[in-house]
């Protein structure tokens, strides 16, 4: 008989079960999701960068405001 996580993923054994209860392929969804928002934040920061702006130096909340904005834009958010 297979038991089920609670997001149905199917537990055929000890080793689909992490050492905390929790579901091994939860788990590697998790960190799939995970990569890939690393991955876009890399490339919105390289993006920046490659246009002058370094986000580390930014100090005042006027001119984060405007990073962000700048952000959106490169994201393609705002035509």
């Amino acid at each position: 008989m297979f038991q089920e996580c609670s997001r149905g993923h199917q537990l055929n054994g000890p080793l689909d079960v992490l050492p905390n209860g929790g579901c091994r392929q939860c788990d590697r969804d998790r960190d799939r999701r995970c990569r890939a928002k690393n991955q876009q934040a890399r490339k919105i920061i390289e993006a920046l960068e490659d246009r002058g702006i370094d986000p580390a130096a930014i100090q005042n909340k006027a001119a984060k405001v405007a990073l962000a904005l700048r952000i959106v834009e490169l994201c393609g958010m705002i035509p």
